[in-house]
C-alpha cells in the first residue's frame, strides 16, 4: 500500500487526480492491471483511489502480490508506471476511457432516489452543493498534461508513505 498526500475535494487538481486513479487501476485496460497482472503476473489485485475529503486527503495505491515473487518488485513497477506518466502523460485513449468511466459512475450513482439522497448528503458534508452541478464539466476539462502534472506534483517519492503487509514466516 502506498499513500500520497493530496488536496481536498473541489481543489482544481482533484479532478485530474480522479482521472489518474481511474486510468491507473479501473478495469482490465488500466495501467496497473495490464502491467502487474497481465504482463508481470506479480499481483492478483491492484487499486488506486483518490479519497475525497473536505480536508487535504490521500491518494492510495494498493496491490496484492501473488506467488513467491519479491514484493519489492511490485513497488518498483508501481513507481516506474508513475514515473512514465509523470514524464509522458497518459494516452488520449486512456484519458477518454477514464472520463467516460467517471461519467458513467456519476450518472448511475444517481439512478435511484435513495442513491441521489445519499450523494446529496455526502456532498453536503464534503463540499458545497454546487460541486455536483460543476463536477462533470471539471472532469471533462482534464487533459493529459493535467494528469501528468498532478502525477509529478503529488505522486512523488517525497510525498509518499509505503506499507507492506507480509505473511508470517513459517514457525513464528
Amino acid at each position: 500500500a502506498i499513500a500520497y498526500h493530496t488536496p481536498a475535494i473541489g481543489h482544481p487538481d482533484s479532478y485530474a487526480l480522479q482521472v489518474l486513479s481511474v486510468a491507473l487501476a479501473e478495469g482490465k485496460a488500466s495501467r496497473f492491471y495490464q502491467r502487474l497482472v497481465e504482463r508481470e503476473g506479480s499481483t492478483t489485485f491492484t487499486s488506486a483511489e483518490y479519497g475525497e475529503s473536505r480536508d487535504p486527503t490521500l491518494f492510495y495505491i494498493r496491490a496484492e502480490g501473488c506467488g513467491d515473487g519479491p514484493h519489492e518488485a511490485i513497488e518498483v513497477s508501481v513507481h516506474d508506471e508513475l514515473s512514465r506518466i509523470a514524464t509522458d502523460g497518459i494516452t488520449e485513449d486512456e484519458l477518454e476511457r477514464a472520463k467516460h468511466q467517471i461519467e458513467a459512475h456519476f450518472v448511475f450513482s444517481m439512478e435511484r432516489t435513495l442513491d441521489q439522497a445519499m450523494l446529496l448528503g455526502q456532498i453536503e458534508t464534503l463540499a458545497e452543493m454546487n460541486y455536483i452541478d460543476q463536477y462533470l464539466s471539471h472532469v471533462v476539462s482534464v487533459d493529459t498534461a493535467a494528469v501528468a502534472a498532478v502525477c509529478r506534483k503529488y505522486l512523488c517519492e517525497d510525498n509518499r508513505t509505503v506499507a507492506w503487509l507480509l505473511p508470517e514466516e513459517a514457525g513464528h
